[in-house]
C-alpha cells in the first residue's frame, strides 16, 4: 500500500538561455519538417550557441522540471506483541478480545487511524483489521498469515491488534498522486452501471472478483486477500476516503448493503478513471 509517488521539481534558469534554447528547438523542428535550412550534422546545433551559452544551456537542461519517483524503502519491523501474547498487554484488552471480539477488532482499527467505530464494528473482519494495522506500521508478515490467524485465532488477533496500537499509537495518512486536495463528488454515480458494459458484466457475474480488482487497482493491495476478506462496505470506504470523495460511513454501509452490484461497478469505474493512489502512514506523536 505504500507505493511510490510522483512529484515535480522546478529549478530556476536564466531567461536568456531559455530563449536561445527555444529558438534552437524551433529551428530543429523546422528542419525536421523540411521548412527550415538543413544542417550538415548535429554539431551545427551546438554551434548555434556561443561557448558560454552552451555551458549555461547544459546547466539549464540538467535542472529542467523532472518527474522523480519518490519510493520509500522502509524496513519492516517485528510485532511488539506476538499473536499468542494475549496476557502481555492490558487486562482490559484481553477481556475485550475474549468476550466481545467484534468490539475489540473495531476498537483496534479506530484507535489505529481514528476511523468510525460503529462502521468498523459492522463491516471489519479480523483478517482485514490485522492487515491494515500490519501494513500501516510496516510490520513483517503476509496476507496469507493475516487470513489464517484472523480466522483460526480470532480472540488472539483481536487482543494483538489492541495491544499493538496501544504501544505504537495512532497514525495519520499522507497521500500521494491522484488524491484530490479538496472534497469532490463521485465521477460515476451509483446507478451508472451501464456506462461501461465490460465493468457491468464483470460486476454482475463475479462481484467479489470485481470488488477485489477495484481495491487492488486503487492501492496495489493483494487481489486474493481483497477477494476473500474485504467487504463491499469496507472497499467503498477505503476508496472514497482515499480519493477524498464526499460522503460518510452511513452511505458506505447502506449503498453496498442494498445495491452491492451497483456499488462494485461504481468503484471499479471510479478507480479506473482516477488511477492508483499512494499513501504512507505516519505515527502521530503522543504528548
Amino acid at each position: 500500500m505504500c507505493a511510490g509517488s510522483w512529484v515535480w521539481t522546478f529549478p530556476s534558469a536564466k531567461s536568456g538561455v531559455r530563449s536561445s534554447l527555444i529558438a534552437c528547438a524551433r529551428q530543429e523542428e523546422e528542419t525536421k519538417r523540411g521548412t527550415g535550412p538543413r544542417r550538415q550534422n548535429s554539431r551545427d546545433y551546438d554551434l548555434a550557441l556561443s561557448s558560454s551559452e552552451q555551458e549555461e544551456a547544459m546547466a539549464y537542461q540538467s535542472t529542467q522540471p523532472q518527474m522523480v519517483k519518490m519510493q520509500a524503502h522502509l524496513p519492516l519491523e517485528p510485532w511488539r506483541f506476538s499473536t499468542f501474547s494475549c496476557f502481555s498487554g492490558s487486562g482490559a484488552n484481553c477481556l475485550c478480545g475474549t468476550f466481545c471480539k467484534p468490539c475489540a477488532v473495531a476498537s483496534a482499527r479506530s484507535n489505529f487511524d481514528d476511523s468510525n467505530w460503529c462502521f468498523n464494528l459492522l463491516c471489519l473482519t479480523a483478517p482485514a483489521m490485522r492487515n491494515i494495522i500490519r501494513e500501516g506500521y510496516h510490520i513483517q508478515g503476509s496476507c496469507p498469515e493475516d487470513i489464517a490467524l484472523g480466522l483460526c485465532c480470532y480472540p488472539c488477533v483481536a487482543c494483538q491488534g489492541l495491544n499493538e496500537v496501544d504501544q505504537r499509537g495512532m497514525v495519520k495518512y499522507t497521500w500521494g498522486a491522484n488524491r484530490s486536495a479538496t472534497p469532490v463528488e463521485f465521477q460515476y454515480k451509483i446507478c451508472s452501471c451501464f456506462s461501461n458494459w465490460g465493468t457491468f458484466w464483470y460486476g454482475l457475474c463475479c462481484m467479489p472478483c470485481a470488488l477485489a480488482s477495484a481495491r487492488s487497482e486503487f492501492d496495489s493491495s493483494n487481489w486474493c486477500f481483497n477477494c476473500l476478506c474485504v467487504s463491499p462496505c469496507l472497499a467503498r470506504s477505503v476508496v472514497r476516503e482515499g480519493y477524498n470523495i464526499s460522503g460518510n460511513c452511513v452511505g458506505d454501509l447502506l449503498l453496498p448493503a442494498f445495491c452491492p452490484c451497483c456499488t462494485t461497478c461504481q468503484l471499479l469505474n471510479e478507480v479506473r478513471y482516477r488511477g492508483e493512489v499512494s499513501n504512507s502512514a505516519v505515527v502521530v506523536p503522543q504528548h
